[in-house]
Parts: structure tokens; sequence; C-alpha cells
């Protein structure tokens, strides 16, 4: 468990150890949820991603070349194989 200070403008730091369990990086954003009796719930809030996220994502893992006519048999089978 960790103890948090509150300064003079009601601000809190959370420790390093706190952000990088939940995976929140400098300039990266939290949510706070009231809970009943007094509680609140810190977890890091959505984002939409990082364009570096998507890096790789469509890498090709073969040379191999497709023709049109190919690519277009293939999605009309779509991804079961099964028309």
């Amino acid at each position: 468990m960790a103890t948090l200070v509150v300064d003079a403008r009601g601000r809190i730091t959370l420790c390093k150890e706190l952000l990088q369990h939940l995976d929140v990086e400098p300039g990266g954003k939290i949510e706070i949820v009231k809970l009943p009796h007094g509680r609140i719930e810190i977890r890091a809030a959505k984002t939409a991603g990082r364009i570096s996220d998507a890096f790789g994502m469509l890498k090709r893992t073969s040379n191999r070349t497709l023709t049109v006519e190919q690519i277009n048999g293939r999605t009309a089978k779509g991804k079961t194989g099964h028309r």
C-alpha cells in the first residue's frame, strides 16, 4: 500500500512504482472513479493508442505476390475458408 501526500493546492503525486503498475508513461492520463463510502478507483485512461502501435501490423510474412483474382477469391471465402 502506498501513502500519498496532498500538497497545499490539493494535488497528489503518484510514485513511479504506481505509474508503472498502471502502465502510464509521462504525459499519459489516468481516470478517477468515485465509489461509495468515500472510496475512489484509479486506473489508466483508455486511449486510442499510439501510431507506433500500428507499425509492422501490415508487414508481409512472405515474398509471394497475389493476383487481383486470387485476392478477390480469398476475400469472398472469408477468414474460415468457407463461402
